[in-house]
């Protein structure tokens, strides 16, 4: 895989990460269930840092291509 097409995917992953953590939020948010709430707000919570750690790799690599 080329460096670029590299990083275009990885782009892609953390805007999916990001859609992913809306998603999740609405979900928690719509909820008329308390216990369910809890659960999206987490998992929403977990697409955040999935989102952080792609854009913490993404920046090292970018550093080190240059």
């Amino acid at each position: 895989m080329r460096r670029e097409e590299l990083f275009q995917k990885m782009k892609l992953a953390i805007d999916n990460e990001y859609e992913a953590y809306q998603l999740y939020k609405d979900i928690a948010e719509r909820s008329g269930d308390s216990e369910l709430k809890v659960i999206f707000e987490r998992i929403a919570q977990e697409e955040l840092e999935h989102r952080e750690t792609i854009l913490h790799r993404y920046a090292v690599l970018k550093e080190l291509a240059q």
